[in-house]
Formats: C-alpha cells, sequence, structure tokens
C-alpha cells in the first residue's frame, strides 16, 4: 500500500500503522485502530482468512431504504456488499451489488440538510437509482408518489437511501441507515426533491413530465 493511504477511521493520512491481523486496513494510530475495531472486526476476519480475492460473491450486508416502484411503503433491506481496494485509493472500500435493486451504474443524490431550509445533518445520506428510467420503461414509483401526494417528480423504478462515510471523494464505506435517516429521505421526496438529472430532462420535456406525474390508484 501507499504511505499516503487513508487512515480507516478518520481519512487523515494513516503513514506505516495497519492491523496487526488483516494487514489491508490502514491506521494513523493505536487510538484510531482501538475506536475502529467494532466495524472493522467481521471485515478483517475475511481478509485474514481469505483475502480479498478469497471473497466468495458478496458476503456482507448493509441495511438501507428500499423506496420500491410495486409497492406503497418504503421498507428497510440488507444490500449486499464486498470488499475492493483501489489503485489510486489504497484503503478497503465497499463494493455494492446493486444489480437487482437500481442497476450496475446508478445515478445518486447527496442529501445534506434536512428539508429545503432546514438546518445540515452533520452526517451524510445518499439516495441511488437507475437514472434512465425515463428512457427504459420502468414503471413510476409508486411509494414515492403516495408519500409526496403526487406532488413531486415522477420518479421510476425503485430508490436505495444509504448512509455513507464521509468523504466520499476519499472512501466508499457505508453503514446501516437509521431512523432519522428515512425521514430526511421522505422529507425530501413531500418537499418536491428532484435531482439534477431530473431538472435537465424538464427542461427538455415538459409534455412527458407532466404526463407521467399521476398518482397511482
Amino acid at each position: 500500500m501507499a504511505d499516503d493511504a487513508p487512515c480507516q477511521f478518520c481519512f487523515e493520512p494513516a503513514g506505516t500503522l495497519q492491523c496487526s491481523k488483516c494487514k489491508a486496513a490502514r491506521y494513523c494510530s493505536t487510538a484510531h485502530s482501538v475506536s475502529d475495531w467494532q466495524r472493522h472486526k467481521p471485515e478483517c476476519n475475511l481478509l485474514s482468512t481469505v483475502g480479498l480475492k478469497g471473497q466468495n460473491g458478496y458476503p456482507f450486508t448493509v441495511k438501507a431504504v428500499l423506496f420500491p416502484a410495486d409497492g406503497d411503503t418504503p421498507r428497510i433491506v440488507d444490500v449486499r456488499y464486498k470488499l475492493r481496494q483501489v489503485r489510486d485509493v489504497p484503503t478497503l472500500q465497499h463494493d455494492l451489488d446493486l444489480g437487482s435493486w437500481v442497476g450496475s451504474g446508478p445515478d445518486t443524490i447527496t442529501i445534506q440538510k434536512s428539508g429545503v431550509n432546514g438546518p445540515p445533518l452533520g452526517r451524510s445520506i445518499m439516495l441511488m437509482y437507475n437514472g434512465n428510467f425515463f428512457n427504459d420503461g420502468s414503471p413510476l414509483n409508486r411509494s414515492i408518489q403516495r408519500l409526496a401526494g403526487g406532488r413531486c417528480h415522477p420518479w421510476g423504478g425503485h430508490m436505495l437511501g444509504f448512509r455513507y462515510t464521509d468523504p466520499s471523494a476519499i472512501i466508499a464505506r457505508y453503514e446501516d441507515v437509521k431512523t432519522e435517516d428515512v425521514e430526511v429521505f421522505k422529507k425530501y421526496f413531500r418537499e418536491g426533491g428532484t435531482g439534477q438529472s431530473i431538472r435537465e430532462y424538464f427542461r427538455l420535456s415538459r409534455c412527458s413530465f407532466v404526463a407521467r406525474a399521476e398518482v397511482p390508484q
């Protein structure tokens, strides 16, 4: 690993200190290694046994909130992931198995405030969705339309909400979504959350936008 690999706990430069068991996780201090142990422990056990290349499929799970296209209410689901290392960012990251949910290359929306004019969250949450839903025939998202009473943009297909670790530009790592995160996602849709890709589409095709913005019965 490169000497500038970030600490798994605070993401500052880690130096040469590494997990004594798996040799993969890097830390800037012994204190941060201890603080990160409960999170790192299940990953460490696998890495020290079979290594990154020996992972069988997606052996870990993280809880996300699913806004289903074909259901009336959001629910908590387990999304599988495996560990990976990127050459330019030599630290452990999470590779989500999203194919059955939102496709393998989803668009994302980062939410940083509670509501349009609300206070900063002090944490990072993210929505993932199929950015091509207008063109691939994805059904209107029924749970979001019901949640917002039809007063939101016509999202299509499933949407997933995650809590993730900052700074996202350094490492892709996800944590179990919490009840307070789900409420922020709901507020986002109730207040007409759009996402950049929807705004661009709206400018290009207002008629299609209006035609799809119907509340399912």
